[in-house]
């Protein structure tokens, strides 16, 4: 058997979704899997510059929900590259925090209007990950995170008034944490 060198190895496109926001967390991701070696360097190479005239800083807009497509892919993509059995766990427990918990974060903060998702996400977790109570990552989540979580065992849905409760203590939380 001949060993195939660098130059004859197919390319690969690593490219970031079109269309979407939160298009990082999927381009990240592929870029793991497709890495051959990964380097984890104790210094800080990146500097955020938050622009209020960005996009992302808009209120109100349905793109907010592009984190649920997004993960949606990286899901996928795990699929496809036959490592959602192998890293089942891990995958599964940052599908609860980035789809879910992180869908209602941006819910939360950018928009006045709770859109109606909630079904829309019972759905996919329970296709995709019926045992998630199960997993460790997901029982490590925040008790803000943990009461979101409540919010799926009721298929009848939710009183407005415990999501604006729930709403206001992750406002408070992030207010405290990041300002």
């Amino acid at each position: 058997m001949r060993k195939i060198r660098d130059s004859e190895q197919p390319k690969i496109e690593i490219l970031f979704p079109e269309g979407l926001m939160y298009e990082d967390n999927y381009w990240a991701v592929k870029c793991g899997i497709f890495s051959k070696h990964v380097y984890i360097l104790d210094e800080v190479l990146y500097c955020y510059y938050k622009n209020t005239d960005s996009v992302v800083s808009f209120r109100n807009k349905a793109y907010q929900l592009d984190r649920m497509k997004i993960e949606e892919m990286v899901v996928d993509l795990f699929k496809e590259r036959g490592l959602f059995e192998k890293f089942h766990e891990e995958i599964e427990g940052r599908f609860i925090r980035l789809y879910y918990c992180g869908t209602w974060l941006a819910v939360f903060l950018k928009m006045d209007t709770i859109p109606d998702i909630l079904p829309v996400m019972r759905k996919k977790i329970f296709e995709l990950f019926p045992k998630y109570k199960e997993n460790a990552y997901v029982k490590r989540l925040s008790q803000l995170d943990q009461m979101l979580l409540e919010l799926l065992d009721d298929e009848k849905g939710y009183a407005v008034e415990e999501l604006e409760y729930i709403k206001k203590g992750y406002v408070q939380d992030f207010l405290r944490t990041y300002s």
